[in-house]
């Protein structure tokens, strides 16, 4: 079966990174894989090169009419029999391009926010074929107040870790090597993922640790946070900059944080981070709980809680064999349920139901 993934983001985040594992999921799946971008991005271009037939498309409703129809002509030339949408905004757009086309339109839900309830909003729902929602905190905000032949349509699909067992070996070889305690932080750096509390924690600890920080860090957030790190003469924290392979960037670190303020929808990056052995600190309002068991193979902490950070961070350095226990612990429990492989199979059950039109709530 052909199946379009349409990729609508200027950046590189969370979202794009599961989109293109799940395109090269596919591939390798044997689906055949179509790719729209919007409008000529090169970063995107570069990093889904390879994992599927690439169009660019720009997807404005200024230019909807054209958009539509060069959508439209992509969609009847490929045969494509599934579309991805991986925000709301182009929804529309894409059900008017496949409206008489034997072509089922499949939303993903990245954040953790209600569905709109007007009108016009319940008659485009009414024409997607499946929601899947990338966590169960996810359903929950979907499910709010909605209506019983919505719910029918929702699927929980958690996102995958493409697993490399001899990088795993590697990474925890490594560390046993490293004589200074390193800290990482991946991801935007804008306030809402609460790089500051982390910062502030790593503040108060001995001068034997490192803090590395990997993301695109010419924000004005990460400007605040440079200047807060000079007026308390902390020289210990490397700002990495945008990272392409992370592989490398997780060999290097002991433990993860995950300060975000808001909730966060899911967590690939946590996924990854403990495949490779990394226990990992994460605030706990969101989908975080579904991939960390609090002192089992992480810690979970109140949002914006220095003190706890700060001292998680501390019993992490002090207690070497505890670290590689949860690290073994978090690689276990990432290659038991999150993996591409059962990505894939649930994906499948997804496109068996929907095509077979029995439509039901499928949970993991």
């Amino acid at each position: 079966m052909n199946v379009l993934h349409i990729i609508s983001a200027k950046t590189w985040g969370g979202g794009e990174t599961a989109a293109l594992t799940m395109c090269k999921t596919l591939q390798e799946s044997g689906y055949g894989v179509y790719i729209v971008l919007d409008g000529n991005n090169t970063l995107l271009k570069e990093k889904f090169a390879g994992v599927g037939c690439i169009k660019c498309i720009r997807m404005r409703w200024t230019e909807s009419l054209s958009c539509i129809i060069e959508l439209r002509r992509f969609i009847k030339e490929n045969e494509i029999k599934a579309v991805h949408t991986h925000t709301g905004r182009v929804i529309p757009m894409v059900l008017i391009a496949i409206l008489g086309l034997d072509v089922k339109c499949i939303a993903y839900r990245h954040n953790v926010i209600q569905n709109k309830k007007d009108i016009i909003h319940r008659m485009i729902y009414k024409n997607i074929s499946a929601f899947v929602c990338v966590s169960n905190c996810v359903r929950k905000s979907q499910e709010k107040d909605m209506p019983q032949w919505m719910r029918n349509k929702i699927y929980v699909v958690h996102n995958g870790v493409d697993i490399h067992d001899e990088y795993f070996s590697e990474c925890m070889s490594i560390k046993k090597r490293k004589d200074k305690f390193t800290i990482g932080y991946a991801g935007r750096i804008v306030e809402n993922k609460g790089l500051l509390w982390l910062v502030k924690a790593f503040c108060k600890m001995d001068n034997d640790s490192v803090l590395k920080i990997a993301g695109d860090d010419s924000t004005e957030y990460a400007a605040r946070i440079k200047s807060y790190l000079k007026q308390r003469k902390c020289e210990r924290v490397e700002w990495l900059g945008y990272i392409g392979n992370m592989k490398e960037f997780y060999k290097q670190i002991d433990t993860m944080v995950c300060p975000s303020i808001v909730a966060e929808a899911f967590g690939l990056s946590i996924c990854e981070a403990m495949y490779y052995g990394i226990p990992v600190i994460a605030s706990n309002n969101g989908a975080q709980g579904e991939i960390i068991e609090d002192e089992v193979d992480g810690f979970l902490v109140d949002s914006g809680d220095i003190d706890e950070i700060a001292n998680k961070l501390c019993y992490l350095k002090d207690n070497y064999e505890i670290r590689v226990e949860l690290g073994k612990n978090a690689h276990n429990k990432i290659k038991r349920n999150f993996t591409t492989e059962m990505w894939i199979k649930k994906m499948q059950v997804v496109y068996d139901e929907i095509f077979d039109e029995r439509k039901g709530v499928y949970n993991v």
